[in-house]
């Protein structure tokens, strides 16, 4: 069940049941051992997974709303922090409560904390460290006014999994790209450079210090 709806979440339990059907199909609606089976199919649609009602002479794999839909992804807007858009998981179906979510990359609002963490809701702005105790931000801005994206000097990392680096071309909210190249160091221009940034800084690719405070 996914919120009253009726469904079969594993893929391979759908094959079965489908499996099952053609087997029964034959004798559906028809007299064995002494009853008569019904003539109409309750199956796990193929592309989402919940089950309908399957009915003579066509017997339909695709319940009635897939059938007749699009491929879509599921509506989702802008996070509330107006940067991070949203992205999707695959979804065991293509449609459908089992079908893709949408979720956001987040870089935690702490002033001192470059954590992207996931997540599926568009309220979320601190990470787990930070949620909990949200007046400590409130404490380090008061103590230093440095615009968050101003506060870090990061630099190219020589190799990534015995690969070397050359180079890393960022593109800003205004559009414009900006180079990092080993030897030099770079402070993001605004919070859209950070958040790049400091996904990068997850995946190995830079290195971080700190800028001295106000």
């Amino acid at each position: 069940m996914c919120g009253g709806v009726r469904a079969v979440v594993e893929p391979w339990v759908n094959d079965l049941h489908n499996e099952l059907f053609d087997r029964l199909r034959e004798h559906l609606g028809k007299v064995v051992r002494g009853r008569v089976l019904p003539d109409v199919a309750r199956l796990p649609c193929r592309v989402c997974g919940r089950i309908f009602a399957s009915e003579p002479p066509r017997y339909a794999r695709q319940c009635g709303e897939c059938a007749h839909a699009k491929p879509y992804l599921p509506r989702a807007t802008t996070h509330t922090n107006e940067l991070s858009q949203p992205r999707w998981s695959e979804g065991v179906y293509p449609r459908g409560p089992y079908g893709p979510e949408a979720w956001w990359p987040v870089l935690c609002e702490h002033p001192n904390c470059l954590v992207v963490f996931a997540t599926p809701g568009r309220l979320a702005r601190y990470c787990e460290k930070h949620q909990g105790n949200r007046m400590s931000a409130k404490r380090e801005r008061e103590r230093d006014s440095t615009p968050k994206h101003a506060r870090f000097r990061f630099r190219l990392t020589s190799e990534v999994d015995g690969e070397p680096l050359q180079r890393l071309t960022l593109t800003g909210r205004d559009g414009r790209q900006v180079e990092l190249v080993p030897g030099k160091t770079y402070v993001a221009r605004n919070e859209v450079e950070l958040a790049e940034l400091a996904g990068q800084l997850a995946r190995g690719v830079v290195e971080v210090e700190r800028c001295e405070p106000n």
